[in-house]
């Protein structure tokens, strides 16, 4: 991944150089190499992120292989 969209108006051209990361309104992650787990939706809560193979960005996009995305793990 070279560029992900994080929400509707903002778009990171570069993920490896992403530092932090709102996971949610009230949720920020200051640290994304420190993310050990993350609801990444209502019902399913990730406890593990490294062991994530494949993820779901949006509606029309999918990661299939999360850990080529060295700076986000989501």
């Amino acid at each position: 991944m070279k560029s992900l969209w994080v929400s509707e108006a903002c778009l990171v051209t570069d993920t490896h150089a992403m530092k932090s990361l709102w996971v949610s309104e009230a949720c920020l992650v200051a640290d994304t190499h420190a993310m050990e787990s993350l609801w990444v939706s209502e019902t399913c809560f990730v406890a593990d992120t490294h062991a994530m193979e494949s993820l779901w960005v949006s509606e029309t996009c999918f990661v299939a292989d999360t850990h080529a995305m060295k700076s986000l793990w989501v």
